[in-house]
């Protein structure tokens, strides 16, 4: 893997659920920001992933890293698009009530799974990654342009059903800028797009 690429907002795997933030978790790892980012890119790299791009509510530069004075956003949860000989696949991870948090679990997680492989589950790994790969397309693709059965506007968005009307305004400008017909996307696209905001906004993204 060459690098880990960022991307903003959060794309979340369509059909997963979601955690209530009743429900995050505080992390107890006693690891800074760039340690639980730099984790996550060396368990990438053992399991030998050839593409991976970190998707995530926090804004990033033009050079495609995130902000240092970034601080918490609404929604912490992350999910990282990845490809592995040849097959696309995505872990999410969303158990934490902090981004870093989410990001050492999930680095933590895959290392699990890699001991589960070495000792003789590597079926079980290639089946988890198999089911996760229908949840989105692969890694840089806009999930907005991939046809399928109508969603709540919360997973169109990419955003928790709590999250805020700002959160969901926000989510929703920054998919639009791919989705758009002018940026390579299609009116259909924009027009899922629309739908989810518009419910959003009827309902106060609440």
């Amino acid at each position: 893997m060459s690098a880990l690429r960022h991307s903003f907002p959060l794309r979340w795997p369509i059909g997963r659920e979601r955690t209530h933030p009743a429900k995050w978790v505080r992390p107890v790892f006693s690891v800074t920001p760039a340690k639980a980012l730099a984790s996550l890119i060396e368990e990438l790299r053992r399991l030998r992933v050839s593409e991976a791009e970190l998707t995530a509510n926090i804004p990033i530069r033009k050079d495609g890293t995130f902000y240092a004075s970034a601080g918490e956003p609404d929604d912490p949860g992350i999910a990282v698009y990845i490809k592995r000989r040849g097959k696309a696949g995505v872990f999410a991870l969303d158990h934490y009530g902090s981004f870093y948090g989410n990001v050492r679990g999930l680095a933590l997680s895959i290392e699990a799974m890699r001991a589960i492989e070495r000792h003789g589950g590597a079926m079980m790994m290639e089946a988890a990654l198999a089911g996760a790969a229908g949840m989105l397309p692969p890694p840089g693709a806009s999930p907005v342009a991939v046809e399928r059965a109508p969603e709540p506007w919360f997973t169109v968005l990419g955003v928790f059903p709590e999250a805020p009307i700002e959160v969901a305004e926000a989510a929703y400008r920054a998919l639009a800028k791919k989705a758009h017909p002018d940026a390579g996307g299609s009116s259909e696209a924009m027009g899922r797009l629309s739908r989810a905001i518009e419910e959003a906004r009827a309902r106060g993204a609440a």
